[in-house]
């Protein structure tokens, strides 16, 4: 992974790989290989996780399915708020990236440096 940092909690961070453009979530020191497409879909669920009646205590399990076998994380109700920040701070700061993509292209300026253009 490339350290192009998108986003940090004081409990995880998120980092998109500059040679395949997936993003590393690290959350309480486990990491989470995913695509950007995998982000609403967790969203989704975290939301609901969020808008349920719990206690911070409380312990949900998370499940994810890699190649090799499916592994099984535990979380209390707190640390799936937290995690949920940082989903959500990844998101947005993708769809800004996107933003400012289009932006820049849209100024003939595709080499990734900003400049100033003089009005008629």
């Amino acid at each position: 992974m490339s350290d192009a940092s998108l986003f940090s909690t004081p409990h995880g961070s998120s980092l998109r790989c500059a040679c395949c453009g997936r993003i590393e979530i690290t959350f309480r020191g486990v990491p989470f290989i995913l695509r950007a497409d995998d982000l609403p879909a967790i969203q989704s669920v975290l939301r609901r996780v969020v808008e349920t009646d719990a206690n911070a205590d409380d312990v949900w399990e998370m499940q994810a399915h890699t190649g090799a076998r499916p592994i099984t994380v535990h979380y209390r109700y707190g640390d799936l708020v937290e995690l949920a920040d940082l989903i959500h701070g990844t998101s947005a700061m993708l769809e800004l990236e996107e933003i400012l993509e289009e932006v820049e292209g849209g100024m003939g300026m595709g080499n990734g440096e900003w400049g100033m253009m003089k009005g008629e």
